[in-house]
């Protein structure tokens, strides 16, 4: 599939642990925007969300959007989001405190530009390629 993504990329300002949100929209069939939301909670799991808006309309993404208006459904995207509350394991929230006590001025980043998808993931697992459909074959 192809998507555009991270769009409105944010950090969760309610939430002690950083999280972060951000949008991404399917350009293959369709726009229906999905936030996701990413919330560590242990070292070894993160929750994601992933709250989508389908408008049930054909056409463009403008036309869609004159033929059902998203923003009571973004509104309410944004209040459930805004309503996420975590409280971590005591054990996750040791480790917690241990890493804000050893990086005091770690945060999420303001800002992550949208990637080109599809996308390959080099070897090392952390770069992320321009995708080739070879590269793995």
């Amino acid at each position: 599939m192809h998507y555009i993504g991270p769009l409105n990329w944010s950090a969760l300002k309610q939430l002690d642990v950083l999280s972060v949100q951000f949008d991404s929209e399917n350009t293959f069939s369709g726009a229906d925007p999905v936030r996701h939301v990413f919330i560590p909670v242990s070292r070894s799991h993160i929750v994601r969300f992933a709250l989508s808006i389908h408008q049930s309309a054909s056409g463009t993404r403008e036309e869609v959007d004159k033929k059902v208006d998203p923003a009571p459904f973004k509104e309410l995207v944004d209040n459930i989001v805004g309503s996420i509350q975590v409280t971590l394991s005591p054990e996750a929230q040791a480790d917690w405190d241990e890493i804000k006590k050893n990086n005091p001025d770690a945060k999420v980043s303001e800002t992550c530009a949208p990637l080109k998808w599809p996308a390959d993931v080099d070897k090392d697992g952390l770069t992320i390629l321009e995708y080739d459909p070879k590269r793995y074959a």
